[in-house]
């Protein structure tokens, strides 16, 4: 694998700097669940120096820098007008040579153990801090096949960076514009039209909200899920039934030994 990208088998939490908090808490999962049974689907990172090495490859650095000391800071009355703009000059960059045959390469190896479609996710080098969360405020891509089309949402990912609700948020809790990187995730996509798609709070893991299909729809609450309740006094859960189906028991006994 090329200086650009790695696989999440080989990340670990001490990676954010590089890889983002998305990609850092893959791999970490990886790494230390697979032993106790948890399947997390395998794939790689793109680092966050594809995203400096893209600007400045495109000589697009300079031109960003002056799109945001045009935003009005104080009212934001033409946000939009300069998110568009610097979107725009992220849209329109070019691949690096190298860095275009580094993400090729590492699709190429995915797709020889008949790996082919992916999701393909931002993660900030900013993300998920103590005091702060980008997440909703990118963009993911579902069902990514081909080294064509993996480049082109590749790119689409960089662009939110300078979207309205970045640019809002970073102001907001005061990073710097040009100080925040994106690492991209290219993960396995898990198939949801043969599955399920759930939401787990790790600090409090006491309930779980879940649906058929995406994800999305619980984080969003645009969905009425089925709501487990962990007992963390026995090994099953003490909820009704709910509309996906007979409510299955959980052993909470990893859940309780992992509370941080």
């Amino acid at each position: 694998m090329g200086t650009h990208s790695k696989w999440y088998t080989a990340i670990r939490n001490t990676d954010v700097a590089s890889v983002g908090g998305k990609n850092a808490s893959l791999g970490e999962m990886i790494a230390t669940l697979s032993g106790a049974g948890v399947a997390v689907p395998d794939g790689f990172a793109i680092a966050a120096q594809a995203h400096w090495d893209l600007l400045e490859a495109n000589g697009i650095k300079a031109q960003l820098v002056a799109c945001m000391d045009r935003l009005d800071r104080k009212d934001l009355s033409n946000l939009k007008e300069v998110a568009d703009v610097a979107r725009a000059l992220l849209l329109g960059a070019e691949w690096p040579q190298e860095l275009e045959q580094n993400i090729r390469s590492a699709y190429r190896e995915l797709a020889a153990v008949g790996i082919t479609s992916v999701a393909v996710h931002s993660s900030a080098a900013a993300e998920d801090l103590p005091t702060a969360s980008f997440a909703g405020r990118h963009e993911s891509f579902l069902n990514i096949s081909g080294e064509d089309a993996l480049l082109e949402v590749c790119r689409r990912c960089f662009a939110p960076l300078f979207g309205e609700r970045a640019i809002k948020y970073r102001q907001d809790m005061g990073f710097p514009d040009m100080k925040v990187a994106l690492s991209i995730g290219v993960q396995h996509i898990v198939r949801s039209d043969v599955g399920g798609a759930g939401v787990i709070f790790t600090l409090e893991p006491r309930a779980v909200s879940g649906t058929w299909w995406m994800w999305w729809p619980v984080g969003a609450w645009a969905r009425t899920c089925c709501k487990v309740r962990f007992d963390r006094t026995s090994t099953r859960s003490s909820n009704p039934p709910c509309a996906m189906g007979s409510t299955p028991f959980y052993n909470t006994s990893w859940a309780r030994n992992r509370r941080p």
